[in-house]
């Protein structure tokens, strides 16, 4: 991602209170200023429609021993327990060898959204792999 983009979209750093918490839960595994993409399908908001669209993002991947975060653009995409009934509806699955796709439902949080997301983040070599390891185990 080119330097001015970056500058818009943030760091990719877990804001400070998020990895607090995460440390207090178990911290498991935690990556941050990663680079990516979050694309939009079907995608309806108050002022905002479109059909298909991809911005740039970087993030953050944060899972605990309680639950999941995923943090891009400067905005919270995910945070939920693992024992709560939509992390089963999150998607997850490696794109490629580096790259983690998280995929679910913008409504379910948010009843003026609707559509569906994809966030797509690069880790370090066998880092998409462990994280998709550690949320589709048992």
């Amino acid at each position: 991602m080119n330097p001015l983009a970056r500058l818009f979209k943030g760091p990719g750093a877990m804001p400070e209170h998020l990895r607090a918490r995460l440390v207090g839960e178990d911290l498991v595994f935690l990556a941050e200023g990663l680079s990516g993409s979050i694309t939009y399908r079907r995608l309806r908001a108050p002022g905002q429609y479109s059909n298909w669209m991809r911005e740039p993002a970087t993030g953050a991947i944060g899972i605990s021993s309680q639950g999941l975060v995923v943090w891009a653009n400067k905005v919270k995409q995910i945070d939920v327990p693992h024992r709560h009934p939509l992390r089963q509806r999150i998607a997850v699955r490696l794109d490629g060898e580096r790259k983690v796709v998280f995929g679910f439902e913008l409504g379910w949080t948010n009843t003026a959204v609707s559509g569906a997301a994809e966030v797509r983040l690069k880790l370090e070599p066998g880092g998409a792999r462990r994280v998709v390891g550690i949320l589709t185990a048992g």
